[in-house]
């Protein structure tokens, strides 16, 4: 029986002992993605769910500040009557 047992595990000791470097990197690899993988799943859900209950808090309507705001505007061909120009300056390269 000890026989029959080691020629069984021959094959796949050399196995191991040949690719043991591929086969710890592939998982390495494999788990980060996976990692990975579930992070980005995890907040695009969080967002998603964020983004559908916010939807329904937003207001439609403005307050009292913002209508006065809108109101005060004025179109870009009125002038403004209150426009002061400043004084005479002196060019500092002017000799």
């Amino acid at each position: 029986m000890n026989s029959s047992l080691s020629s069984l595990t021959t094959p796949v000791s050399h196995f191991f002992g040949k690719y043991h470097a591929t086969i710890f990197f592939t998982a390495i690899i494999l788990l980060l993605a996976g990692a990975i993988l579930s992070l980005y799943l995890t907040t695009t859900q969080s967002l998603s769910a964020q983004a559908t209950t916010d939807g329904e808090v937003v207001s439609s309507t403005f307050d009292d500040k913002t209508a006065e705001q809108i109101q005060a505007l004025r179109e870009s061909n009125e002038s403004t009557t209150d426009l002061v120009y400043p004084g005479p300056r002196s060019n500092p390269f002017v000799e």
